[in-house]
């Protein structure tokens, strides 16, 4: 990793206070980054501020309303003339299948993973023109590789992200602006701590966040891990859909 590559760069962290989102935030206060923090927890979020070396911003806003996002990033604005890197890394899950279906918990899911994100294009796309925008980095999941048992909404959710993520990459590449795609596997937080299954290759959100922070500073598209985790899971993804189906129903019928 480039030591020094973080230093002084003018960073969006938007979910910032818990999980993967607030290992990041940590990490990269020490590297000397400059942090707006962004989350919906208005004490979590302010503590987190404080807590960390340097002198950073936070703003309560939920990304979901318009309103909320359009004042906040005014506000980036206001303190950061240029935005060096965006991380997008809000987000919620709920292990849902047909039998426990809730469908406002489940627009709750797509509002937050998917829809939220259509609230920044249009910054996206001025501050890339103004060359005011460097990176954005936007967490999906692996989850949106394939569709899969209890996964019936945020799997969805991560599939659409992942989609515009890319195609944001053509659409920025005009600009200069580096897109980034990342999809862990398993990363022990307080949302898959709802997971009544094994999660193989389980890591923790501060080694997750060592990780993102150090392919940030590379030109590849896509980071995922761990590493055997994706394997197998791409592995999967491109068996064909029968083969691919028996064997996810299989290690269901397992539990």
């Amino acid at each position: 990793m480039h030591i020094n590559y973080f230093k002084q760069k003018n960073i969006l962290i938007i979910g910032a206070s818990y999980g993967i989102g607030e290992a990041l935030a940590t990490n990269l206060a020490n590297l000397g980054a400059n942090l707006f923090l962004r989350a919906r927890s208005k004490d979590k979020i302010e503590e987190l501020a404080r807590s960390l070396d340097g002198n950073h911003f936070s703003q309560i806003c939920d990304v979901t309303k318009k309103v909320q996002v359009t004042e906040l990033l005014k506000i980036v604005k206001a303190n950061f003339k240029k935005i060096d890197i965006i991380i997008f890394a809000a987000g919620i899950y709920e292990p849902m299948s047909l039998e426990n279906y809730n469908q406002n918990k489940a627009h709750n899911i797509l509002n937050v993973n998917f829809s939220s994100m259509l609230n920044f294009l249009d910054f996206f796309k001025q501050e890339a023109k103004e060359n005011n925008l460097s990176q954005i980095s936007i967490i999906s999941s692996s989850a949106a590789y394939f569709g899969m048992p209890n996964s019936l909404i945020y799997g969805a959710s991560k599939a659409a992200l992942s989609h515009l993520t890319e195609s944001l990459y053509h659409e920025l590449m005009n600009f200069n602006v580096k897109v980034q795609l990342i999809n862990p596997g398993f990363v022990k937080t307080r949302l898959t701590d709802k997971n009544d299954f094994n999660m193989p290759n389980l890591i923790t959100a501060d080694k997750a966040a060592k990780i993102i922070i150090k392919a940030l500073t590379k030109t590849k598209f896509e980071i995922s891990f761990p590493y055997l985790f994706i394997l197998m899971m791409k592995l999967f993804k491109f068996l064909p859909f029968k083969f691919r189906a028996l064997l996810l129903n299989k290690m269901v019928s397992k539990k």
